[in-house]
């Protein structure tokens, strides 16, 4: 699905860092072993990421990078624990039907 018109995306293209070699074959083996791989951003998402935070220079960043990891941290989650945030799932997909 492509969600930008073809000389935006030229642009974006040739102004952008090329995928590194182990990004590419991260990116093309996850495609071969995974049905949808939904938590795969992408080069150019993650280009955007990465520059986001060297603007806004956080002090940390969290990456999760599966549904399992995710849910791990939200249990663990002290503020969740205490009931001092409410934390509500707005979509799980089930992979393991």
């Amino acid at each position: 699905m492509e969600f930008l018109p073809e000389e935006i995306e030229a642009y974006i293209k040739a102004h952008t860092v090329p995928e590194s070699k182990l990004l590419h074959q991260l990116n093309r083996e996850t495609y071969q072993k995974v049905l949808v791989p939904r938590m795969l951003s992408g080069h150019l998402q993650g280009r955007v990421l990465s520059m986001l935070s060297h603007m806004i220079k956080p002090k940390c960043i969290l990456e999760i990078g599966t549904y399992k990891e995710a849910l791990e941290i939200i249990k663990k989650d002290p503020m969740i624990k205490n009931n001092i945030v409410e934390w509500k799932l707005n979509e799980w997909i089930n992979i393991n039907q």
